[in-house]
This record gives C-alpha cells, sequence and structure tokens, in this order.
C-alpha cells in the first residue's frame, strides 16, 4: 500500500516547481516558519501541516489557475455551438436537473444556441 503522506508531498512538490508565481498565495495563510520548511525540505513537515498546504492547493488549482483552453466563442453573449455540441451541452444541463434545453440555429453566427425559452408560434 503507498504512503499518503509521500503522494501528497510529490503533489505539493509539483505544484510548487510548475507555479512558481503562486508561491505567494500558496503560503498566504500559513506561517512563515511553516512556508520556509515547506521550500526546504517537504519531509520536515506533519501531516496535518502537508494537508494545510494540500488544501490550499487544491483550492488554488480550481480557483487561480490560468484557463486550461481558450473560451468558448461567443454571439451576442450566447455561446456559439456546433450541432452536435448544442445536444451534448443540452444533454448535460437536462442530466444536471436544470430542466430542458431547447436548441435553435442563429441566423447571425451560423451556430447554433441554448435556450430555455419555448419555440414561438408563427
Amino acid at each position: 500500500m503507498s504512503n499518503p503522506s509521500a503522494e501528497r508531498r510529490q503533489r505539493i512538490r509539483r505544484f510548487l516547481e510548475s507555479y512558481p508565481q503562486l508561491h505567494e498565495e500558496v503560503f498566504r495563510f500559513i506561517e512563515p516558519e511553516l512556508r520556509a520548511i515547506a521550500l526546504e525540505d517537504l519531509r520536515l513537515l506533519s501531516a496535518p501541516e502537508l494537508t494545510r498546504i494540500a488544501d490550499r492547493i487544491k483550492y488554488l488549482s480550481k480557483h487561480r489557475l490560468p484557463a486550461p483552453h481558450a473560451p468558448r466563442p461567443r454571439c451576442n453573449g450566447k455561446a456559439i455551438y456546433d450541432e452536435r455540441g448544442a445536444r451534448a451541452a443540452a444533454n448535460m444541463v437536462r442530466e444536471a436537473g436544470r430542466g430542458d434545453m431547447r436548441i435553435y440555429a442563429c441566423p447571425l453566427c451560423g451556430g447554433h444556441h441554448l435556450t430555455h425559452t419555448e419555440a414561438k408560434e408563427d
């Protein structure tokens, strides 16, 4: 069985090496002595100290890292999909329990958009 503390140390080490610009954010709420020890040798930290740093890194990974891909193109504030992508997005919304989405073709951009509103009767 693998050692969870060793795995946590590896994750922390990889993050600190990959994102040196985020060191200030990682150690923002952690004592300066712990920061010095962590940057020097992670093996000297106890399990609770490693957990605090790992939790902070987990938060930063979700909220502060640059986006891994470019944002979806938009037309008047609405995401532009191809027909297949629109179906997939509508299915994800339905499965998440947020209601049914209607897919419609946009005459402005030539793509497809999603909406919750019903189709208008002509």
